[in-house]
């Protein structure tokens, strides 16, 4: 592009190339990306020899481990980019995520799942796994956890179990929902998740609920906080005690909700909520 002589009297040569000691340039692009590239580059003072073909030729058999190396570096970092989109979006669910290994000891949890075991309410987390409240739910639960690890580990059939857990609190009991997580194809000294525990709050409130309702099916504030009380397991009359409105008042507010989701009685209308709205917290 320039004549040696020429660019020994530029700007750039004196006041960067020369103080820096990059007189002497040699390398190679190694990756190139619409987005970024990966360049090799060495740099010898101007009183070093001129690369030559000793270093082209170690270049040429370096040359295929370095790219390689940029493509495991890129892999690596697009999975765990994956891995930590996959814990937000278990972040931003309403129900507990509890993941357990073989052994049944905790690998990872939601924010959900960590504020229900810091109440330590029907639930609690010990540093060897998962127990409940009373030793015979804590039997039960250990023995859903076995039979999905099993299932996980490719040694069972077992697929987890539904269970109700009571609260010493006096609180509407916890549902914990046990699964395998899916065949285990890691050696067995790493500590992988093999058992899915699906812990939901009935006592907990969806804040945002009514405003979700309210742009799904265009409901009004009144008619989606009415919306949001049968899904609750509120009545109608409960409902409108709970408003402060008129039994008849309610009635009009269902009737409505009725006509804007396609439904014609209270268990259809429940059915629809619940399957058609995403609920995060």
């Amino acid at each position: 592009m320039i004549e040696s002589e020429q660019f020994r009297k530029t700007e750039f040569y004196n006041d960067y190339v020369v103080p820096n000691r990059i007189v002497r340039h040699f390398g190679s692009p190694l990756a190139l990306h619409p987005r970024w590239v990966s360049n090799l580059s060495s740099h010898r003072p101007g009183n070093r020899e001129p690369f030559g073909s000793v270093e082209i030729d170690l270049l040429k058999v370096l040359f295929p481990h370095l790219q390689r190396a940029i493509q495991l570096h890129r892999r690596f970092e697009e999975l765990e980019g994956r891995h930590r989109a996959s814990l937000e979006a278990l972040n931003r669910l309403p129900v507990g995520v509890i993941m357990l290994d073989k052994s049944g000891r905790i690998v990872a949890t939601n924010r959900e799942a960590e504020r229900l075991l810091h109440q330590n309410d029907g639930l609690f987390a010990t540093s060897h796994g998962i127990r409940a409240s009373g030793q015979n739910y804590s039997r039960e639960l250990h023995g859903m956890i076995a039979g999905a690890a099993k299932t996980a580990e490719g040694e069972g059939t077992a697929a987890g179990g539904l269970l109700a857990l009571p609260r010493p609190s006096g609180k509407r009991s916890l549902t914990v929902l046990v699964a395998p997580a899916g065949r285990n194809s890691f050696s067995t000294d790493v500590k992988t998740p093999s058992v899915i525990l699906i812990v939901t709050d009935p006592e907990k409130k969806l804040d945002s609920l009514a405003r979700t309702l309210a742009r799904l099916y265009d409901l009004t504030a009144a008619e989606s906080r009415v919306a949001e009380l049968l899904m609750q397991g509120e009545t109608v009359v409960r409902t409108a005690e709970r408003l402060g409105v008129s039994h008849n008042t309610a009635r009009t507010h269902l009737q409505r909700i009725y006509q804007k989701t396609n439904t014609s009685h209270q268990g259809d209308l429940i059915r629809v909520l619940v399957s058609g709205t995403p609920h995060l917290s």
